[in-house]
């Protein structure tokens, strides 16, 4: 991310080590650049929501369910 100007990163979570890699990368980037706004979506969030609601410090949105009219979403509100 060094010099572009990224101002939201999203992360796609499987369950088991996937999400352990996911988890520990967003922290990494919420301490290096904590104005990244960071999304997670994916199988994990959509089948096991309890985990991530103790991971809202880490990310910012939770997108269950298709994840391409959410980025859509999100890009147009950024916008307004």
């Amino acid at each position: 991310m060094g010099r572009a100007r990224v101002s939201v990163l999203g992360f796609k979570a499987w369950a088991g080590e996937g999400l352990t890699g996911v988890v520990a990368m967003a922290t990494a980037v919420r301490e290096a650049y904590p104005h990244v706004k960071l999304l997670v979506g994916g199988p994990a969030v959509q089948y096991a929501g309890a985990v991530f609601e103790r991971l809202a410090g880490v990310f910012d949105e939770f997108v269950s369910g298709d994840g391409e009219d959410a980025i859509v979403r999100m890009a147009t509100d950024r916008k307004s």
